[in-house]
């Protein structure tokens, strides 16, 4: 056995830690801990066992993997502990309860975890577990305290009581008196969107700029972020944005719904990150023409209105001017004096006319076709 799984082991005999596995518990799987929510896959579902093994143990993200387990185990995270406990590949309730806790220790959390000291282990496991922020440090504390847990607390006078040395067996800490519970602060909503920016720039590509930790464009436009978060959260028909990631990271229909709002939204196309090259404006495009909004919502339709007057005017100019070095044109005015002669103004003519109206009539029927085609398979599907 290593002394890393010795140390973790001697750890979940504590009761502050035992109390906060559930605490991590109520927001990846179930309060409880019953031996279904050790079996769970994110998206609802469950694997068997015996055998008791992470089924996408190893297995990046990028390839198919998905959390699992009462914590919520990504298969290379869980492959990590693994190595370091020496699991054997273990993934028993026992083994998910040590693995849980050699995270916490490596987020240097655990001694916050054994005194009580919520905020701080909270703070330092919110990359680890990103449902504890969402639960709120009210309903954390309620969880932690139901589940045998003692607070690192204030007396009633407000003087601060110094905590117990890190206990190490069951029982070893008295329980301090409760801190009298204050209003519950939400997270500001640029913290909340570094917080969970990884997940949501996978989701939604077109964001990632806006999500980048300490983006400038996101600095700028706070009210904005707040819509965005709105937004998602609404869309995908969630209490959070915690609950609107898991819903578009187990749903299809979901994140195909909340990237339609996001990118056809007035107030947050400003801000979209713009790349991918032709087939990403065109997949742009076919999302918020089908989308429920008006066509001046769609950037083509301002594209079309800026190109073709200048199409007109440049038009204009090759038929409705003159060469004045023709022996019929000398006493022209200078302001319908140009230089072409009758094939270059025919080629220009046909190069301008070809080029923008082709290209911008091309675009429209594109995308009003892609737009028939999704009516057909929504139709399809009803009937169906």
């Amino acid at each position: 056995m290593s002394n890393a799984l010795d140390r973790c082991t001697a750890a979940l005999g504590d009761k502050n830690v035992r109390a906060f596995l559930h605490v991590i518990g109520a927001g990846e799987s179930g309060e409880q801990l019953t031996e279904l929510d050790y079996r769970v896959i994110n998206g609802g579902t469950h694997f068997d066992a015996p055998p008791w093994a992470h089924p996408y143990y190893g297995i990046p993200t990028t390839r198919g993997g998905r959390a699992s387990g009462a914590f919520q185990f990504l298969g290379t995270t869980f492959q990590r502990c693994d190595e370091a406990l020496e699991l054997d590949g273990d993934f028993s309730p026992a083994s998910q309860n040590v693995a849980a806790v050699y995270l916490m220790a490596s987020r240097g959390a655990l001694a916050a975890v054994m005194r009580g000291d919520l905020e701080t282990a909270c703070h330092k496991l919110a990359e680890e577990w990103i449902s504890l922020p969402a639960l709120g440090m009210g309903r954390v504390r309620t969880i932690f305290e139901a589940h045998g847990g003692t607070l690192a607390a204030q007396d009633g006078a407000g003087a601060t009581i110094s905590p117990e040395p890190i206990p190490t067996t069951p029982g070893a800490a008295p329980r301090a008196p409760a801190a009298p519970q204050q209003p519950e602060k939400p997270m500001p909503v640029l913290a909340l969107l570094q917080l969970f920016g990884p997940a949501l720039a996978g989701l939604i590509p077109q964001i990632a700029s806006f999500l980048k930790p300490q983006s400038e464009v996101a600095q700028r436009n706070v009210g904005i972020a707040q819509v965005l978060v709105d937004t998602i959260v609404k869309t995908a028909g969630a209490a959070n944005l915690q609950g609107a990631v898991e819903a578009m990271q187990a749903d299809p229909k979901v994140k195909q719904a909340v990237q339609e709002a996001v990118v056809t939204h007035p107030d947050i196309i400003g801000v979209l990150e713009i790349g991918g090259g032709i087939k990403a404006a065109r997949d742009a495009s076919v999302v918020m023409q089908n989308a429920e909004r008006p066509f001046w919502y769609n950037p083509m339709f301002w594209v079309t209105a800026a190109f073709f007057p200048m199409m007109y005017v440049i038009i204009g100019a090759v038929l409705f001017t003159v060469d004045a070095t023709s022996p019929s044109t000398p006493d022209a005015p200078f302001w319908r004096v140009v230089g072409f002669d009758q094939a270059t103004r025919s080629g220009l003519v046909n190069l301008i006319v070809g080029m923008v109206f082709g290209g911008v009539v091309g675009v429209w029927f594109g995308t009003s076709y892609g737009s028939q085609r999704k009516t057909e398979l929504t139709a399809i599907a009803k009937e169906t």
